[in-house]
């Protein structure tokens, strides 16, 4: 069964077993290439039955051995996973019990809280181990309505955020058993990219992170922070939506705990059908982490400037064209003509979302005097939405923090492993949402029929090298700060470190603020 496996199938080498003693019982996974694999290791009880819409619980001790050497279940989305999905992924080096502990990646998945899982192609953490002497893991958790929804505060209620729970499940899990595989437990790095890294924002500027010291650093990839997260009565307007569509009260967990597992993904997707105000756009993410006060106390874009986030090293981030994917997909959904956008609708577009300072953002974003204004609208997009933003937040945290660094990834890739870009991603010079996730997962090695150019080896090892760099404890490039405004330009024919990239417009965003 295991050299059936992708990597299997592509190394084409023998796998020999490997058994780890945790506190919880025996894991046996398997060595690869030199790589130690141990795969679908449950962090949490299967949330199941009464666990189900609860905060997840801790694993059980087992007492045969556990069998780590495939995938567990993606958790349940639109058209495939499974409920009992709480689980995690370890890459490591071979155990060598005379050498010091290496630190250890931890991996947050993106998908819009919706969708995505662990096991996809391309995440797979064995370069990482390989190259770089770094344990890499990769975790599900609950995503949408399961891991999202809330209806209210008390017994009765759905207390929302459980999905970033059971996230924090499996940093206490990694904390309690990751020396038992080679890793250091005080040397652990949180990435995410996208939902990923809105997550790892919002642990970032979680008190609960003050208190359990589940991390020392963090990597944010193309965190979309003026998408914010709801408030309480926000969260339940959308509970509201979805409870009258499966016919349970606010206040009545037990109906949601006995509805079908296909009637719950059925209606969540249903609500995105509702007819949507034009300016909440900006916030159509009806499923995702929101202001409970509890574990979240404010939007995280507010509190890297207010100072009150757990002072750790922190890399952001962004690539391009951010938003093309997501300004082309609006375009083409019927309502417009992304092949035809004129100035005259985007100028409408401009007054529907940025009413109190239309003549100042078109100033900076002026639509063409003739032909098509899908490329301002993107640009206006990518940075009012990911890019600025993410700037203002290295800003904000680098006057708590010395070490802040700040990155831009503007290579159109050649071919993309992952394979789902639209065509508007095809395009030359078009560097979309995600582009940068192959690279760093050097993703082509896992990738049947997928090529790089040598430059592109180049590149994706200059990538993973300073990932690695910053999880162990060095500068990955320069130190941001508002005099330089470095950041590292990802390019080719080579990285280098430029100085204010993008500056007019974001300090154009920055004066005007992000809350519109």
């Amino acid at each position: 069964m295991i050299l059936l496996l992708l990597v299997g199938l592509i190394y084409q080498t023998t796998a020999t077993l490997v058994t780890i003693n945790t506190t919880l019982g025996l894991v046996e996974g398997y060595n690869l290439n030199g790589v130690n694999r141990f795969l679908g290791i449950p962090y949490a009880q299967p949330p199941i039955g009464n666990l189900r819409f609860k905060p997840p619980v801790a694993k059980e001790s087992w007492n045969n051995v556990l069998y780590a050497n495939e995938y567990g279940n993606c958790c349940a989305q639109k058209s495939y996973g499974d409920e009992d999905c709480l689980s995690l992924n370890i890459f490591a080096p071979p155990l060598n019990h005379s050498s010091n502990l290496v630190p250890v990646m931890v991996f947050i998945h993106g998908g819009v809280f919706v969708k995505g899982c662990s096991s996809k192609l391309g995440l797979q953490g064995d370069y990482y181990a390989n190259t770089t002497n770094t344990i890499m893991v990769t975790i599900n958790y609950r995503l949408g309505v399961l891991g999202f929804l809330y209806t209210g505060d008390g017994d009765n209620y759905i207390q929302g955020n459980i999905g970033l729970m059971d996230q924090m499940m499996a940093l206490h899990w990694i904390k309690s058993n990751i020396r038992y595989f080679g890793g250091d437990p005080a040397r652990v790095t949180i990435l995410g990219q996208s939902a990923g890294a809105m997550s790892v924002a919002a642990h970032v500027t979680s008190s609960y992170s003050y208190d359990n010291d589940y991390f020392q650093r963090a990597i944010v990839e193309s965190d979309p922070f003026t998408m914010q997260f709801y408030t309480k009565s926000e969260a339940v307007e959308d509970a509201e939506t979805f409870s009258n569509i499966v016919g349970c009260s606010l206040d009545d967990i037990a109906c949601y705990q006995a509805l079908p597992i296909s009637t719950i993904i059925a209606a969540e997707w249903k609500t995105y059908e509702i007819p949507w105000e034009p300016s909440d756009a900006l916030y159509a993410l009806p499923y995702q982490p929101m202001i409970d006060e509890t574990i979240i106390t404010d939007q995280p874009l507010t509190l890297f400037n207010s100072g009150d986030f757990l002072r750790v090293p922190i890399i952001f981030g962004n690539v391009q064209n951010e938003s093309t994917e997501f300004v082309y997909t609006i375009l083409n959904s019927g309502y417009f003509n992304a092949s035809d956008f004129t100035w005259y609708e985007y100028e409408t577009f401009v007054g529907v979302f940025f009413a109190e300072i239309f003549d100042q953002v078109l100033d900076q974003y002026p639509a063409p005097s003739e032909g098509n204004s899908a490329t301002v609208t993107e640009q206006l997009a990518t940075d009012y939405i990911f890019m600025c933003p993410t700037r203002n937040a290295a800003l904000g945290a680098s006057q708590y923090v010395e070490e802040v660094y700040l990155y831009n990834f503007r290579h159109h890739p050649t071919t993309d492993p992952f394979d789902r870009y639209p065509a508007a991603c095809e395009k030359p010079g078009i560097v979309c949402h995600s582009s940068e996730l192959s690279f760093v997962f050097h993703s082509i090695n896992f990738a049947p029929g997928f090529s790089w150019t040598s430059a592109e080896w180049k590149l994706s090892s200059s990538m993973m090298q300073a990932w690695a760099n910053f999880a162990h404890g060095l500068a990955p490039w320069d130190r941001l700060n508002s005099t330089s405004l470095h950041s590292m330009d990802f390019n080719l024919p080579s990285p280098q470190v430029v100085s204010a990239y993008n500056s007019k417009r974001c300090d154009f965003w920055d004066s005007m603020g992000y809350d519109y």
